[in-house]
């Protein structure tokens, strides 16, 4: 079976944990606001309205697993990115829809992974089939 690999150069600005992140995809830049503590993390863009064209959330983690995401409480589509311990995305869900009702399906990667990227959808470079 084909796995689909996105090429995406990712690169993250290190600093302390309250500095926003940057990470560049293609040619654009996307500002990132760090979810460390498990309360962020849980809540992530729950209740929220909008996010900003530029701005995605980065959720890390410690060790690499196949989290499952859901969309619980948000109220616009996004797309969801695992990275594996380099920065390299090992998976993506496109156009992930809002969920506001009781039950919401979970996202799952096919990879195990380290970090995830929540943003707004937009036109990312093309993917590349690899065998």
């Amino acid at each position: 079976m084909r796995k689909l690999l996105l090429i995406l150069s990712l690169i993250f600005i290190l600093g302390c944990s309250n500095v926003e992140k940057k990470a560049f995809f293609g040619d654009k830049w996307i500002n990132l606001e760090v979810m460390e503590t498990e309360e962020e993390k849980a809540r992530g863009l729950m209740f929220r309205d909008n996010l900003e064209k530029d701005k995605g959330l980065l959720f890390v983690y410690d060790d690499p697993e196949a989290r499952g995401f859901w969309m619980k409480n948000v109220k616009f589509s996004i797309d969801i990115l695992w990275l594996d311990n380099s920065g390299k995305v090992v998976y993506i869900e496109r156009n992930v829809p809002p969920c506001l009702g009781d039950t919401c399906k979970v996202y799952y990667p096919d990879k195990e992974a380290y970090n995830v990227i929540e943003v707004n959808e937009f036109p990312l470079p093309k993917l590349r089939e690899v065998n």
